[in-house]
């Protein structure tokens, strides 16, 4: 009798991890695997996400993901019962656009929360809301989404290079801390890492979001100093200064000075010797 209630111990540790994730399939990896935490930008920056991705809002509202294109988008792909990593990435993201000055949410662009659990829901979404701080944020400007078929998340993720899966051992998803910036026309323009993200990123990948729709001479003078003096570290994972560039406009500046000055000096001497 002892026997037959081990093995039946033994079965049910074996199998309950496919209980409760069934859609999962087979028991999944517990090890970290370090490729879910790096996307390969080389193949999926400029990959044009399909605006036909229907999406649920707090409310139960269905929109598509078409219905938001036209301006930039910042998408943060999470999950609703993570406690940790998911909320604090939200709480950043809020935290830094409330210093943005140039650009204003739902005028100049927009921001997606999307849930890549399946087994997230409306209730799951509120909750997640809360714990995240966005209450009265949400709206036209920041949505926090599930996908009503949740059958096509993977094929969203899977455009923009977002792999994910479930550690068992842990008790939570793996995968990658990053914001995705869109282009007014659904193309991957910027990845950002990390809960390390700042103000100068967020408008440096937001011009670059705005670019890709608008053609230079339509860009402010801004733009073009600020895409000049900084470039994106595909190492690090953000935005670094362009020493080079800076330097030699910072010389170009200077030698400017040196001529203009003395030019300046002479011309108004001369005004005073002829007033006299």
């Amino acid at each position: 009798m002892r026997r037959t209630k081990f093995f039946i111990s033994v079965l049910f540790v074996l199998i309950a991890p496919e209980i409760a994730y069934p859609e999962y399939g087979a028991i999944p990896e517990s090890s970290i695997d370090p490729a879910v935490i790096k996307i390969d930008e080389d193949k999926y920056l400029g990959a044009k996400i399909s605006g036909d991705y229907i999406f649920l809002d707090e409310k139960g509202e269905e929109f598509k993901m078409g219905d938001i294109m036209g301006k930039p988008i910042i998408i943060l792909l999470s999950y609703y019962s993570c406690n940790g990593l998911c909320p604090t990435a939200n709480k950043k993201l809020k935290d830094v656009i409330t210093g943005l000055n140039r650009f204003k949410a739902g005028e100049d662009y927009r921001i997606i929360t999307l849930s890549f659990d399946k087994e997230d829901d409306i209730l799951r979404m509120r909750m997640f809301t809360d714990m995240a701080g966005l209450r009265g944020l949400t709206g036209d400007s920041w949505r926090i989404v599930v996908m009503k078929n949740k059958d096509e998340i993977e094929n969203l993720t899977g455009s923009v290079g977002f792999k994910f899966f479930w550690s068992s051992r842990d008790k939570m998803f793996l995968h990658p801390n990053v914001f995705i910036f869109i282009s007014p026309e659904g193309r991957v323009v910027r990845y950002l890492y990390g809960t390390s993200l700042n103000v100068r990123e967020v408008e440096l990948a937001i011009t670059e979001a705005i670019w890709e729709q608008s053609a230079s001479s339509n860009s402010k003078v801004a733009d073009l100093i600020s895409m000049a003096c900084y470039s994106y570290n595909f190492k690090e994972g953000k935005y670094t200064v362009n020493y080079p560039i800076v330097i030699g406009f910072g010389s170009l500046l200077l030698g400017i000075s040196f001529i203009s000055i003395p030019l300046l000096v002479l011309r108004k001497r001369k005004r005073k010797e002829g007033g006299i």
